[in-house]
């Protein structure tokens, strides 16, 4: 059986939400576009689910059982939580317990050591593990053995620069082990800065197990929306050049929209002109299009202040060696450029990390704690769920339980499971 993929933080953009049922979604939720339709039931008012505290992992003192950095997690269905410690390059099985029951790899560059974890998973009884610093990826048994070790670095032309006169290329390596036996690619090293509203078609090649590639499963193409205004900045004794990134206009209203195995997940928002009430509709819709859950609610804007526009533009204009007239040009330049609507959006992208539950980010608007607006699609119940703000994440769920990576107050990384107070259970 194939498992699901677990990714750690990677070090180029990820697309992971995807508007497939967009088109479905604007004509079954036509009804609740309506300026008549009711308002809902404010966001505040949804019931706040308790988490309940069952297991915790990590030390804060020893390095075997306690963490450094971790990259990722997955819950197995007999219990076995398997984690991705990145800092000391290995995969760790623990028991549902919290038990550590096994190692897998370690840092190095012999066979069966890491030197950056990239992602990994489980098809069948084979472990695979992705290293993007030695770009391979390595098999285990469950026992621990090494079967193969994968390796390849392939340089693919994307496409010419409409910027700069050169071609630009990414690099290309294996990745995921597929049930086929091969091994699909992932790349790195592409500039999205430098496809100014341009596509990029990124193959998507398959690796057989002496690295050759033989098949291209499929390619992508993504399109980088934002153009860049080059500006030159520096004299005689040295200078640069800075992007400036022209924006879209924006408004105060969108969709996020999470494709799932069986139909999609969308939550779509929009303020009044004067920003004193705002709207969101929350959808289920199956495969057909056919909405199977729909609940409106209100929300209150946030404004958008110049304070925090400036501290964006700020941030782009960035450091470095420049003089106080360079830097205050492309402060100007950058802050130019900003096309945000006059509000923040309410909520961020919608997430499924297990067990029928959607967790959507709701807008940071309190500063001690991170709100949550979680889905169960078994019971159709809508809740909300406050964690720490400091460092805290989900990542994986069975739908009555959710493991959570914490860090405490010295910032050392913890996993905890809790218990949801579903209303309905």
């Amino acid at each position: 059986m194939t498992t699901p993929r677990h990714s750690v933080p990677r070090r180029h953009p990820v697309v992971a939400w995807i508007a497939i049922f967009s088109a479905a979604l604007a004509v079954s939720l036509a009804a609740c576009s309506e300026p008549t339709a009711a308002p809902g039931t404010h966001i505040d008012e949804l019931a706040v689910l308790s988490l309940d505290e069952e297991v915790r992992i990590g030390s804060f003192d020893d390095p075997v059982t306690g963490f450094s950095r971790i990259g990722d997690v997955w819950v197995a269905p007999d219990g076995e939580v398997w984690v991705a410690e990145t800092q000391a390059d290995e995969i760790r099985v623990y028991s549902s317990d919290g038990e550590l029951l096994r190692t897998y790899g370690r840092s190095g560059d012999g066979p069966g050591e890491f030197r950056s974890i990239y992602d990994f998973g489980l098809v069948g009884d084979t472990l695979w593990v992705s290293d993007s610093g030695h770009r391979r990826t390595t098999l285990f048994s469950l026992d621990g053995d090494v079967l193969e070790t994968v390796t390849a670095q392939v340089e693919v032309s994307i496409g010419g620069d409409p910027m700069f006169p050169r071609p630009l290329t990414i690099t290309v390596f294996p990745h995921a082990l597929r049930p086929d036996g091969l091994i699909e690619s992932d790349f790195i090293g592409m500039s999205y800065a430098n496809l100014a509203d341009s596509m990029a078609s990124i193959p998507k090649v398959l690796f057989d197990r002496s690295g050759q590639v033989v098949d291209t499963a499929e390619v992508i193409e993504r399109r980088v929306s934002r153009t860049a205004e080059m500006i030159e900045w520096g004299d005689e004794t040295g200078g640069g050049w800075a992007a400036v990134y022209q924006e879209p206009p924006a408004e105060d209203s969108g969709t996020s929209t999470l494709s799932l195995d069986e139909g999609s997940f969308s939550v779509q928002w929009d303020a009044s002109a004067d920003g004193a009430t705002g709207r969101l509709v929350v959808a289920r819709l199956a495969e057909d299009g056919d909405t199977t859950f729909v609940q409106r609610l209100q929300y209150d804007p946030r404004p958008v202040t110049d304070r925090y526009l400036d501290s964006i533009a700020a941030q782009r204009a960035g450091g470095g060696r420049r003089s106080r007239s360079d830097s205050v040009r492309l402060f100007q330049a950058q802050r130019a450029a900003l096309q945000r609507p006059d509000h923040h959006e309410p909520v961020r992208f919608p997430s499924h990390v297990g067990g029928g539950v959607v967790w959507t980010r709701l807008d940071p608007d309190i500063a001690s704690v991170s709100r949550w607006l979680v889905y169960r699609d078994d019971t159709q119940e809508l809740g909300i769920v406050e964690l720490p703000v400091v460092d805290s994440f989900l990542r994986s769920s069975d739908g009555t339980s959710v493991w959570i990576m914490e860090r405490d107050e010295f910032r050392v990384p913890w996993l905890a499971r809790y218990r949801i107070g579903w209303s309905l259970d």
